[in-house]
Formats: structure tokens, C-alpha cells, sequence
């Protein structure tokens, strides 16, 4: 696991806590765990991150206001944040795409 990976893994830590308390951190872990998706593998499996938590918070699809897609937001600026980057979330279709894109570009500052 790089760099990018644990700073994306304790910011989304940061995020769940923050917004969700630890009770339900601990729930979404486990669940996600039970999904084949252990939180290691998050940053290599974005796509299935953003899925799964759609599912569990029964998300609609269609608005940009329900929370899966306010919990995707609020880790991208933390991570842009952290990073020190300006985020362009808007210019991505998705969060996992947005997520991949920013890691390529910090590893190829480097």
C-alpha cells in the first residue's frame, strides 16, 4: 500500500467518524468486510466502494443530495484538503473515477 492509499484509508476513517460517529463506522466496516470488500482494499477498489455504499445507504441514483454522494464529497475535499490540491470533483463522473485520476496525478508529481 503507497502513500495515496493510507492517506485516502485515514481520511475516510476521518470522514465516517465525523459524520457518522463510531457505532456506525464500525457497521459500514463490517458490512462492507461482509461484501468481499475489507477496508485494505478500498483504494484498490473504489468502484466497488462507492457501490457498496450506495446500496447500504439506499442511495438515489438520480440526486446528487442523498447520502452516499454527500459522503463521497465530503472524502474528496478531505483528501484534496489533506493533499494540499485543488478539487475539481465536477469534472469526474463518478468518485471512483475522481479518486483514480488524483492518485495518478500525485504519483506523477513524484
Amino acid at each position: 500500500m503507497d502513500k495515496f492509499d493510507e492517506t485516502l484509508l485515514s481520511v475516510i476513517d476521518d470522514v465516517f467518524l465525523c459524520t457518522l460517529g463510531a457505532d456506525c463506522t464500525k457497521i459500514i466496516y463490517n458490512y462492507l468486510e461482509r461484501r468481499s470488500l475489507p477496508k485494505h482494499e478500498i483504494p484498490r477498489q473504489t468502484d466497488k466502494f462507492s457501490e457498496e455504499i450506495r446500496k447500504l445507504l439506499c442511495d438515489n441514483k438520480k440526486s446528487r443530495n442523498n447520502p452516499a454522494c454527500l459522503l463521497e464529497e465530503a472524502i474528496a475535499k478531505r483528501l484534496c484538503s489533506t493533499l494540499g490540491v485543488k478539487m475539481q470533483l465536477s469534472a469526474f463522473r463518478t468518485f471512483a473515477m475522481f479518486i483514480r485520476k488524483l492518485k495518478q496525478e500525485q504519483l506523477s508529481e513524484k
